[in-house]
């Protein structure tokens, strides 16, 4: 009987840690980023509607001035604040985004430069004076960690962006806070530029996670098509696996599209998309192999080919996502974030 009793105590003890771990998996982290461009949406939609959806909150306002010095780029630093404030309020965390964009003047600005980087991560000196910097803004706000996200690094510098996440983490572990690297998708290593001047195995060893951005399958300057296809989100995924502990992987996903034609592409978010839709009145269509819906109209005598993320879209992304059992989810970005995407999320 005493034996029996033990076996059955066994039996409903591992059951209850495999239920225990199953729960823990199944927990997911939600993030969104808020540029500094359309913080007034973010803080808006950030308090009425995504307030108990989201755990961490990326304010995407630092960039670099030309002599490399972090800067915040906003115009209005009342803005920045009321989405710190809030996001206190909401006890959400604060992981705030530096980008190597870099800001001459109101008029003149450079996205994602390479140079400026490369410049300083080469230099000890300034690599060390920037690492500071970056200190500095964590220690000020409050922060509980930084998302870097430098893109369109050089491939030669891959070793000392390396070096560079390696000593950062170190810094901010130190001082109790998290370092996420915000990264270009790829499906494969290479040695190119961009993508390849990340050694994802490398910094994952250093960095909390790994943000991977899952989007611009189809971009401003190519043909018109899906936004992330789900056959190369899952090929991305599978890479990913390979490289990074599953724990430390994060999906980035995008919550827009792009209206293509032969005079302009502009960029489309869902509101903008049903409104054309609707004006235009012609009928959504959906492309069964990347789950993406599309639609062509016509304006003044212009073809337009409009491919974007609707709510169907993103929640077939989310199942390739769980079925990779990933647990880190990031959104671009809360400003252009519609409240049909939120059902996705219960």
């Amino acid at each position: 009987m005493k034996k029996t009793l033990r076996v059955l105590l066994f039996i409903l003890s591992a059951f209850s840690l495999l239920a225990f771990n199953y729960e823990k998996f199944q927990t997911k982290t939600i993030s969104a980023w808020a540029p500094y461009w359309d913080a007034k949406n973010s803080s808006i939609i950030l308090q009425n509607y995504f307030v108990d959806k989201i755990d961490e909150i990326s304010p995407f306002f630092f960039i670099f001035d030309k002599d490399g010095n972090i800067i915040n780029a906003s115009r209005n630093p009342e803005e920045y604040k009321q989405i710190i404030e809030i996001a206190r309020q909401l006890n959400i965390k604060i992981i705030p985004a530096i980008t190597n964009d870099i800001f001459y003047s109101n008029a003149d600005k450079k996205t994602k430069d390479p140079n400026i980087v490369k410049q300083i991560l080469n230099d000890d000196t300034l690599r060390q004076k920037h690492i500071q910097q970056i200190m500095q803004i964590a220690e000020e706000n409050d922060a509980d960690g930084i998302d870097i996200d430098y893109e369109n690094l050089f491939a030669q510098d891959k070793k000392i962006f390396s070096q560079f996440i390696k000593e950062l983490a170190q810094a901010l572990h130190s001082q109790n806070k998290a370092l996420i690297v915000t990264v270009t998708q790829k499906t494969e290593d290479h040695q190119r530029n961009g993508a390849g001047a990340a050694d994802w195995g490398e910094i994952s060893q250093y960095a909390d996670k790994i943000m991977i951005m899952c989007y611009n399958y189809s971009s401003k300057t190519s043909r018109p098509g899906p936004i992330c296809p789900v056959f190369w989100l899952n090929n991305i995924i599978k890479f990913a696996k390979s490289q990074i502990p599953l724990d430390k992987i994060g999906i980035a996903l995008g919550t827009y599209g792009y209206d293509w034609s032969n005079k302009e592409t502009v960029t489309l978010n869902l509101k903008q998309a049903k409104y054309l839709i609707e004006t235009s009145g012609v009928k959504l269509k959906w492309d069964k192999k990347s789950q993406s819906p599309y639609f062509i109209y016509y304006k003044n005598g212009v073809e337009h080919k409009a491919w974007f993320e609707n709510e169907k879209s993103f929640a077939q992304k989310l199942k390739v996502i769980e079925k990779h059992k990933i647990r880190n989810i990031g959104i671009w970005h809360l400003g252009i974030l519609d409240a049909a995407f939120l059902d996705s999320f219960q």
